[in-house]
This record gives C-alpha cells, structure tokens and sequence, in this order.
C-alpha cells in the first residue's frame, strides 16, 4: 500500500507532458491566425517592396514548414502521453491482478487454519 501513495517518476513526466502538450494545443488558433496575418503582411510587402530583406524572405518562405515541424512535436508529445498512460494502464492491471491473487490465497489459508464447521 505504501508503494502506491508514493508517487512514481513517470507520473510526474506524464503530468509535465500534458501540460506541455496542453499549453501547445490551446496555443495552436492562436498561433494559426498569427501565422496567416504574418503571411498578409509579407504579401502586401512582397507587392510593395522589391528587394525584402534577406532573412526576412527566408523566413516567409519557411513559415509553413517550422509550423509543420511544431505541429510534428505536438503529436509526438500526445503520443508519448499516451504510451504512457497504456503503461499505467497495464501496471494498474498488473497490480490489481497481484492484489487478487493475494486476497484468494489469504481466504484459502484461512479455510485450511479455520474449517468452517458445516453443522452450523
């Protein structure tokens, strides 16, 4: 019992993960229209202005994949949420099934120290 109130490392993992990854996921609307008013900007300045600044011109153009690559941390971090909690899961499965196993031997021994006297 004392081994379940202690509260494991991966727990506390999961728990960062989660935040991690809710903090991200409540960003994304956010972040999705800065990205598209960032992309009218240098439309309207691709229109305008001939010679955009070098660094400027680069990161329009790959805008669209850094998104991509934080989208593509985001699903790693679920996923690695999720394997964590079918690890728990299984755990949990493992230790209830130990725990059982236990109670049944208990009640056996107890039927073999005190026979119940069946004239009752």
């Amino acid at each position: 019992m004392e081994a379940l109130s202690v509260e494991p490392k991966e727990v506390e993992e999961l728990k960062t993960l989660e935040k991690t990854y809710q903090t991200c996921f409540d960003s994304i609307p956010a972040s999705k229209e800065e990205i598209e008013t960032i992309t009218r900007y240098f439309n309207v300045l691709e229109k305008c202005v001939s010679d955009l600044l070098p660094e400027a011109y680069n990161l329009r153009r790959n805008i669209h994949s850094n998104w991509q690559q934080y989208m593509e941390f985001l699903s790693k971090v679920k996923e690695q949420i999720e394997n964590y909690q079918n690890q728990f899961k299984l755990s949990m499965a493992n230790d209830v099934a130990e725990l059982k196993v236990n109670a049944l031997e208990m009640l056996k021994m107890l039927d073999d120290q005190m026979p119940v006297d069946e004239e009752m």
